[in-house]
């Protein structure tokens, strides 16, 4: 399941700029919750996530080659492949998709056959099956283009292993050397073949796929090839559809949205009292900061995701920063009595210097978080670098462009020092800090140990249900409820609790229907507290059945059972047999070899597109191929016109009916037709008998059943207000279990589904993440050793860090302990979930650029000298420490505006 999860997450949200949320939701499905989305998106999504992308490449069986082949394949149309007589595949029958039949049926040479699946003609040619296995797990790339008419295709390219087999495969079938005839290679996709072009020559790697696409349609395509193959088929339908409103209360998410909107009005004010016209200037350098960046993002369609906007803080932070470095250096320059235009240019190649090192430093991890890193991580980089880059060129560049035109038109003079630059913050400082390092370090070495034992004796009880996973319950209402007053009623009872409020379709009313979240483990405990909270408020579902009657005996020639009937029993039906060793289609499994190992995936499906070959070489004609003319002129098929059965040929074309079902395994038993006044779906309806039958001391396990409905398959758990009851139980007790359910439904509240949940993050991410935040603390290191010419910066930049984060986390882990006497401010008894990461996230980018600013100050400081001194140290740390003061002001302000007036978000 996780393997599935992840090939999802790879095709609907490859960079991980989109807050979209899949987890395992109960056993064989899968929950994807997409923020903000319009209906075009969400089916988009729908058929991307159903294509398979299983895609392979075979030959056309023709008369020329596999005559007797042909022969028994037409002679035998109730085989759908062809084995020789060591039970080895020869060829098997690939259906043709609908609307592409004309170019199969103009080539007498190869064999097709029509056949009826459900109701409706469908054209099949025979395939067969060689020794070269060329599929989709060796593509390397998938893009959208335009083929040689200008209609959209998607072109692909293969490995080395998978050119080699290609040209292989295309060398063992080059045109018959006496009447030119043109082998013809079918690409199949999902089962299903669209094209199938004739070979002139041999070709490797490269190729074009067409087929009358769409330009939605090749891109989506191409999205489906780069990122491989599902491990498993999705069913076309989903389980249900549900519009969510926000899992936050309008109340919380009201006063995060003030609380943001007084922070950002009041930073900007600070900046312009503290620095007058230099905070003009830099209020505007943030501005266009903001502006480019979202101009960027938008550009690209990527999505503010929660990680996304700490990234954005973070780089509002840095941009701050940038400028008070700048504004601080330029004090220090007027302060040493340099004329103004040389302290301004000064001042600025100097902190220049400063700004580009801290500021590199945060792309490179950015970069690694990026490429490394898992969805949550990437929304964190990607703004965060585009941010950071466009700072540097606001700071730099911009800030000195305004100074200067300031500076030659007299705005600004050496007169009026204080008012463009304001007044400062701290004198000359000459605090001993080296001298209290003994003591801060042990106090830091006794924080760390005492957090990690703190956060080791909370263990899982730390970890919010964004990292356990827990229950999903869909609770449904008798009246309207006003959502606040739903979490107000349950936060005390559930731990990690997360209501929203769903419907079923737009129109559905409001606030009667709800998702309500926790990491409680226990489904039942779940529903306990629900029907315990709210009692006769919840709806309860009703139960109408049709007296027990004898299920008829099969009449001869006419099945009872219905395709895919399932029986319910400890003991199911043995499943059929499966296929010989090597009879199965080669291609149904694949993974591609060039991804990481979280995506070699294998795959199993039905439903497909089909495809076309092309050129490897940029020619007005696709190399080896072709087109879809038939290379034997007067052996052509009269065209079927658009919307007429296909027309009748000279090749044989056998009519091949769907086998009907055995006969009714419980005939000569009892059956019920059950009627329920909501729609339940097959598992609740499964549970309600089993439940039935435990009450009256009736082995559930040992018991055959099958719960029955024309409409469902057997797979997913789709809603329905009929269900036929089949069983060998004598009538009065069938009777007497019905009657057992029906009080059941009447006792017990409906609940319409109700599973375990998967964790938003996955193990593997978690892992994942946590070799991304480590390989950018070893990039770290390498840059600042390479920068400031020793390791010892590298590894102290890193060291500060972890020192960092280490009290972090103790802070979040002691939290349980201060609650109960702390809660006067606002001290709550927290845990890791996706926003404490964004913050750990954000704190190590602020340690990071406040140590680099000092390490900097220190290479300036210690010049060329061979040692490096504890003066030197304090002399550095002491001259920036009005702009650490400064810098940390200016956050603190947000963050104490957030804290306060934020909200629980």
């Amino acid at each position: 399941m996780d393997e599935l999860i992840a090939a999802i997450r790879e095709r609907i949200n490859p960079g991980g700029q989109r807050e979209i949320t899949l987890r395992k939701h109960g056993v064989e499905q899968i929950e994807i919750i997409i923020p903000e989305v319009e209906e075009a998106e969400v089916q988009r999504i729908k058929r991307l996530i159903t294509t398979t992308g299983n895609l392979q490449f075979r030959m056309l069986a023709t008369k020329r080659k596999y005559s007797d082949l042909i022969d028994r394949a037409l002679d035998n149309p109730q085989l759908p492949q062809l084995m020789d007589a060591n039970g080895q595949l020869r060829a098997w029958w690939v259906p043709v998709k609908s609307g592409m039949e004309d170019s199969f049926l103009k080539d007498a040479q190869i064999a097709v056959r029509k056949v009826q699946r459900k109701g409706e003609d469908v054209l099949e040619v025979l395939v067969v099956s060689e020794n070269k296995n060329v599929t989709g797990a060796y593509l390397v790339d998938a893009r959208q283009g335009a083929d040689q008419t200008g209609n959209p295709c998607v072109n692909f390219e293969f490995d080395e292993a998978g050119g080699r087999l290609f040209g292989e495969l295309t060398g063992d079938n080059q045109p018959d050397t006496q009447t030119g005839y043109q082998y013809r290679l079918g690409i199949i996709l999902d089962d299903y073949m669209y094209s199938a072009p004739g070979l002139k020559s041999r070709i490797y790697k490269r190729g074009e796929i067409t087929g009358g696409f769409s330009k939605q349609e090749a891109e989506e395509l191409a999205a489906v090839l780069r990122a491989g193959s599902l491990p498993a088929a999705l069913a076309k339908d989903p389980i249900s559809e549900l519009f969510s409103g926000p899992t936050l209360g309008r109340d919380t998410i009201e006063k995060s949205t003030f609380a943001m909107l007084i922070s950002s009005i009041l930073v900007p004010l600070f900046m312009i009292a503290y620095y007058r016209f230099s905070g003009i200037v830099a209020v505007f350098a943030l501005f266009l900061n903001l502006l480019v960046l979202f101009a960027v993002m938008l550009s690209v369609k990527a999505v503010f995701t929660l990680t996304g906007f700490a990234g954005v803080a973070l780089t509002v932070g840095m941009a701050v920063d940038n400028n008070v470095l700048v504004f601080e250096r330029l004090r220090e320059e007027l302060e040493r009595g340099a004329a103004l235009r040389m302290a301004i240019r000064n001042a600025f190649n100097r902190a220049s210097t400063t700004i580009i090192d801290a500021n590199l430093t945060t792309m490179i991890t950015a970069t690694v978080l990026y490429v490394i890193g898992t969805d949550q991580v990437k929304g964190f980089a990607v703004p965060l670098w585009i941010g950071v880059l466009v700072s540097m060129y606001t700071s730099i560049f911009v800030a000195r462009i305004i100074f200067d035109i300031a500076e030659k038109r007299r705005w600004i003079n050496e007169s009026n020092i204080s008012w463009f630059l304001g007044t400062r913050m701290l004198g000359r400082t000459k605090i001993d800090f080296m001298r209290a390092f003994p003591f801060t370090a042990t106090a830091s070495v006794l924080f760390i140990i005492l957090s990690v034992a703190v956060s080791i004796n909370r263990d899982k009880g730390l970890l919010d249900i964004d990292f356990t996973g827990g229950v999903s319950v869909q609770t449904l209402f008798n009246n309207t409820q006003d959502i606040e007053q739903v979490r107000k009623k349950l936060s005390d009872r559930l731990p990690d609790l997360a209501v929203s409020g769903v419907s079923l379709m737009e129109e559905e009313k409001q606030g009667v229907r709800f998702i309500v979240n926790t990491s409680e483990m226990e489904t039942d405990t779940v529903k306990r507290v629900l029907t315990e909270t709210f009692g006769g408020e919840l709806t309860h579902n009703s139960l109408e059945f049709s007296p027990p009657s004898a299920v008829a005996s099969s009449p001869p020639g006419e099945p009872v059972g219905k395709p895919g009937e399932p029986v319910e029993s400890a003991e199911p039906a043995k499943p059929a047999e499966p296929a010989a060793e090597g009879t199965a289609p080669p291609g149904g499994e694949q993974s591609r070899r060039d991804l990481p190992p979280r995506t070699m995936l294998a795959f199993a499906g039905e439903d497909s597109l089909a495809v076309m070959l092309a050129d490897n070489e940029p020619a007005a004609e696709p190399d080896g191929v072709a087109g879809e003319k038939s290379p034997d002129p007067g052996e052509q098929a009269p065209k079927a016109a658009e919307g007429e059965p296909l027309p009748e040929t000279d090749i044989p074309a056998h009519v091949v009916e769907e086998q009907p079902a055995g006969p009714d395994p419980f005939a000569g038993g009892v059956q019920s037709e059950l009627k329920f006044s909501m729609p339940v779906n097959h598992e609740a309806v499964v549970q309600l008998f089993k439940t039935a039958l435990d009450e009256a001391n009736i082995d559930s396990e040992t018991t055959a059943f099958s719960i029955s409905n024309p409409e469902y398959d057997g797979l997913g758990s789709a809603t329905h207000s009929s269900w036929t009851l089949k069983t060998m139980l004598p009538t009065e007790k069938v009777a007497s279990l019905l009657e057992s359910m029906k009080r059941d439904l009447d006792d017990n509240p409906l609940f319409p589904t109700s599973n375990m949940i998967g964790t938003s993050v996955a193990g593997h991410t978690q892992v994942l993440a946590l070799y991304a935040l480590t390989a950018s603390w070893l990039c770290i290191i390498i840059y600042l050793w390479i920068r400031f010419q020793g390791v010892a910066f590298g590894l102290a930049a890193v060291a500060a860090l972890v020192h960092d984060v280490f009290i972090m986390l103790g802070a979040v882990a002691v939290s349980i302990y201060l609650a109960p006497f702390l809660g006067f401010l606002l001290i709550d008894q927290f845990k890791i979930n996706l926003p404490i990461v964004v913050a750990f996230l954000t704190i190590i980018g602020f340690s990071v650029n406040d140590t680099i600013v000092i390490f900097d100050r220190i290479r300036e400081v210690r010049g060329k000298s061979p040692e490096m001194t504890k003066d030197m140290v304090n002399l550095s740390v002491n001259q920036t420490l009005s702009r650490t003061l400064l810098t940390s002001l200016t956050v603190l302000i947000v963050v104490v505006v957030l804290y306060i007036s934020g909200g629980d978000a």
